[in-house]
């Protein structure tokens, strides 16, 4: 994030800059608790509206160009996100059968962070 800028401010701006889309943030849905030493932070899940763009493997400004992680950007349908081992895949992934059901979610998730019971 960039400081002195909100959540839906900065979600705007990585969008564009890493997918081309320019996005409307829309309801905010749920808070994921992210814990794996040594990293430990918050992940805030928005519903968003595409207003402009054509989805484009963009760059994370924030790395070097030899050291981007983005390797590759596509549309997926749920069956083929599914079909992904579950390891490569966000852990909120795992529990929906739908994407009706992600933005169905609300509420506080630590999905198996041990260390936080």
């Amino acid at each position: 994030m960039d400081y002195g800028q909100s959540a839906p401010e900065n979600l705007k701006r990585e969008f564009l800059e890493e997918t081309g889309l320019a996005v409307e943030v829309e309801k905010y849905l749920f808070v994921h608790e992210y814990l794996s030493p040594p990293l430990h932070g918050m992940e805030h899940f928005f519903e968003v509206r595409i207003k402009a763009g054509t989805l484009k493997l963009g760059t994370d400004p924030e790395l070097d160009l030899d050291q981007q992680i983005i390797a590759e950007v596509r549309w997926l349908t749920i069956t083929e996100l599914q079909s992904f081992p579950k390891e490569a895949l966000h852990q909120i992934f795992w529990r929906i059968n739908s994407f009706k059901d992600l933005v169905l979610l609300r509420g506080y998730f630590n999905f198996e962070n041990n260390s936080l019971k």
